[in-house]
């Protein structure tokens, strides 16, 4: 039985996640929008900004291709918008977020995660099944949480590991969308079709 006090630990953990991730959805479409907006063709600064995108916001570039620059837009506006709320209003403020913003709230960190620990793997020519790349992963959480909050991050446990290594169709993304899914009751092709396939999931959230 957990005491009153790791019950706050964990309420504190959660909504201190989804507030780090809301403020990066913020960054996110201000990125997508300046790549837009940007200079067009194939210059050497756009190729760098698109790999600068790719990398900090997994799944972002086909977000902008599938609901376009206009919806993008303004989920970036109800982004800035929920994230002001959530700093006044604290968890209560949780309930509010519009049903897209959830699931890459859930999404993002997943995906982000399951990239690092591919490449990591890749880096080392370990695969990601053998003991020795569950030994590898589980020091590199402990000294750099496979690459943020060190000491509350928990490396990935065998069967993780071994879906990382072979993933569904081999997509090793596959991993986080099915996971995010899980965590929020859905399919992944309903997570899917809510960030990617229908712009007017693009809904102010609630006051």
């Amino acid at each position: 039985m957990t005491s009153v006090n790791e019950q706050r630990v964990v309420r504190a953990r959660t909504f201190a996640d989804a507030l780090h991730e809301v403020a990066t959805l913020v960054e996110r479409y201000r990125h997508l929008c300046e790549h837009a907006a940007a200079q067009p063709g194939r210059t050497a600064a756009r190729r760098d900004h698109m790999r600068t995108i790719s990398a900090r916001f997994p799944g972002a570039l086909r977000e902008l291709d599938s609901i376009g620059l206009a919806a993008v837009k303004k989920r970036g506006t109800i982004a800035s918008q929920c994230l002001a709320r959530l700093l006044e209003q604290g968890p209560a403020a949780l309930p509010t977020l519009p049903t897209w913003m959830i699931a890459l709230v859930e999404l993002q960190p997943r995906l982000r995660e399951v990239l690092r620990i591919k490449r990591f793997l890749a880096e080392r020519q370990l695969l990601a099944g053998s003991s020795a790349a569950r030994q590898a992963v589980a020091a590199w959480y402990a000294t750099n949480a496979g690459g943020r909050d060190p000491g509350t991050a928990r490396a990935p446990e065998p069967e993780r590991m071994r879906r990382i290594g072979a993933p569904p169709g081999g997509q090793v993304q596959q991993v986080a969308y099915d996971e995010a899914a899980r965590a929020l009751d859905m399919t992944s092709d309903e997570l899917k079709r809510c960030i990617y396939d229908d712009p007017t999931q693009t809904q102010t959230a609630d006051p």
